[in-house]
């Protein structure tokens, strides 16, 4: 019986696969290495997970910067005592990232062109626009 549709993935170049991984351990030390693929535009894999990768390093950035907003005037106002209770929101909203990091180093060492978990799908989001160059197409 024949198959409709071939069912195996599509060879990743060993390039593509650097990219990801770099795209994802730049998020994790705060460097936006993810901007290089989507600047190259060469490789299809490369710029799928340097999507997330960006895509979640800003969502970091948003969210780290209104937790400050809002929690500074809160800890003045109570003179550090509302640090009790913000301090779980810290680990919290430091392990979802990681999370997504994590499972996305996984999902490009392994050659997997899949979202990682967590992602909500912000790296199509914000960034599904940008292709790879037709000059870069098989």
């Amino acid at each position: 019986m024949d198959e409709p549709f071939d069912i195996h993935p599509l060879e990743v170049s060993e390039q593509g696969k650097m990219w990801a991984v770099l795209s994802y351990l730049g998020t994790m030390m705060g460097v936006p290495l993810a901007l290089i693929p989507l600047i190259q535009r060469e490789d299809e894999f490369a710029l799928l997970h340097a999507r997330h990768a960006l895509a979640n390093y800003l969502a970091v950035l948003v969210i780290g910067g209104v937790y400050v907003v809002v929690t500074m005037p809160l800890a003045l106002c109570t003179f550090g005592l509302s640090t009790f209770v913000t301090l779980p929101l810290v680990f919290l909203l430091a392990a979802w990232p990681l999370v997504v990091i994590v499972h996305g180093l996984v999902l490009s060492v392994n050659g997997e062109r899949t979202e990682p978990i967590g992602g909500f799908g912000l790296g199509e989001m914000l960034f599904g626009r940008v292709t790879v160059k037709p000059e870069f197409l098989d």
